[in-house]
């Protein structure tokens, strides 16, 4: 076994590179064997918007063709969630407040329709 592939990966599409994390690490509430709770560390992935540094790389049939530093943008995304004090589920905010900034600096035409009602 090689340590490289050398096969084509023919993906299209975009990756966001992200470095630099921001922010606290999340734990997550468990029950131990014992009965008793217990906070343990989150092993999860983090979303882009807890890194201070964000690329987006575009490809086109595995080849490179588009990149993008979206650090700036996500700064600003932080800023603007953290104003609404937008939490999980609440709709209205993301409709009216999130959802038109979002559309107004990224290109969101490449997502299903039902994803973003």
């Amino acid at each position: 076994m090689t340590d490289t592939c050398s096969q084509p990966v023919p993906f299209t599409g975009s990756l966001l590179l992200c470095d630099g994390f921001v922010g606290e690490e999340m734990t997550i509430s468990v029950v131990l064997d014992n009965g008793k709770p217990a906070l343990l560390p989150y092993r999860g992935t983090y979303p882009p918007t807890r890194y201070q540094t964000v690329y987006e790389l575009t490809f086109e049939q595995g080849k490179l063709v588009k990149t993008t530093d979206r650090s700036s943008d996500i700064e600003a995304y932080r800023q603007i969630t953290q104003a609404e004090q937008l939490q999980p589920g609440d709709r209205e905010k993301w409709q009216t407040k999130i959802r038109p900034w979002i559309s107004a600096y990224h290109d969101l035409t490449h997502l299903d329709q039902d994803y973003l009602d």
